[in-house]
């Protein structure tokens, strides 16, 4: 409404207590923080007028005491089987990157890999968002029911669509993929409540400077702690982490890089070939060598490139490796195999 009425700059106070730290630059689409004068990009989307956020329904799960939303793909799937088939099963597992199964009738979700359940909810907003212009409205309609927005999973049920409409994964604030490595935590020393988050440099009893308008006051104190590496941050700036990454489920721990997860790459498409050769490699007299070729041709770039739907070149290709077909040899190359299955060799 600020925007339609031509205002340069909001103070979210005006909007509700907790978001009172920040304010909203509208020219240039930046939220502030006022006490650090930290900056972080906005953005407006159009709903369609008949998806959940337009109407002003909120879909939310629950980790100890908090409530949080799932993202506008997950809603509109669990508000599309709630009307339709209400009490049913939702497979959002199937549909969307989350790793879970919504039960209707329990109002419950389980995580399909764990079998870990936590409850669920419907509700609506007392606010709704405000109607736009008719042209938008439709425009927003057509995306929402085109192939690209909305997933199915495939014939065999076992490949997924990913659901955004670049080719991403959804790139909304709760995506939940990488909540599998983290576990929730209570600071009770007074020296660790004063350490900095590394991610935001806020206390960890503070606020997260990654934290969103979405997030509420408590919400946005809360502390998660990875399960591998045990170093702890705000919950808000793993968030972020994992919103600004390829979001392919995997966190790298940004204090000590450990990986929590199976990490993916962007490697372009290819071929990887072994041959083995009689003749041995210096040093390695008493075995043969096996020769890795590797193969990538040019194209266009995908989703996960810096600049998708542009060309690029492959040049130096095919490369060629070689190690000596011993016991370590043969170790290296199983690991070789694994880094090109996970894209991990060139990127």
């Amino acid at each position: 409404n600020a925007k339609r009425k031509g205002f340069s700059r909001v103070e979210l106070k005006d909007l509700t207590a907790e978001l009172s730290p920040y304010e909203v630059d509208l020219k240039n689409m930046k939220q502030i923080r006022k006490s650090t004068k930290r900056e972080r990009s906005v953005r407006r989307t159009v709903f369609a007028a008949n998806s959940p956020a337009a109407r002003g329904v909120v879909w939310e799960w629950q980790e100890h005491d908090f409530w949080s939303a799932y993202d506008s793909v997950a809603a509109q799937i669990l508000e599309d089987h709630y009307s339709r088939r209400p009490g049913s099963i939702v497979p959002l597992n199937r549909h969307t990157p989350l790793p879970f199964e919504v039960d209707l009738s329990r109002m419950e979700q389980r995580n399909v890999i764990t079998g870990f359940c936590r409850p669920v909810r419907r509700r609506i907003h007392s606010c709704t968002y405000p109607v736009v212009s008719s042209a938008e409205t439709a425009a927003a309609a057509a995306v929402s029911q085109s192939p690209a927005a909305v997933a199915v999973p495939s014939q065999d049920g076992k490949k997924k669509a990913k659901m955004s409409l670049d080719g991403k994964s959804s790139s909304n604030d709760f995506e939940y993929p990488w909540l599998v490595h983290c576990t929730a935590c209570v600071i009770t020393d007074p020296k660790e409540r004063k350490e900095e988050c590394v991610i935001c440099y806020e206390t960890l009893e503070d606020a997260s400077g990654c934290a969103t308008a979405v997030d509420s006051a408590r919400e946005s104190k809360v502390v998660t702690s990875l399960i591998e590496c045990k170093h702890k941050f705000h919950k808000a700036c793993l968030r972020s982490l994992y919103e600004h990454g390829p979001k392919s489920g995997f966190l790298q721990c940004p204090t000590c890089k450990t990986i929590h997860g199976v990490k993916i790459g962007n490697q372009p498409p290819g071929q990887m070939q072994v041959n083995r050769l009689r003749q041995p490699l210096p040093g390695h007299p008493n075995c043969g060598t096996l020769q890795i070729s590797y193969m990538i041709t040019g194209g266009i770039q995908g989703p996960d490139h810096p600049d998708p739907g542009k060309p690029f070149t492959a040049n130096g290709f095919p490369r060629v490796a070689y190690l000596p077909d011993s016991k370590d040899g043969q170790k290296i190359l199983k690991l070789l195999k694994i880094a090109w299955e996970r894209k991990l060799v060139f990127t």
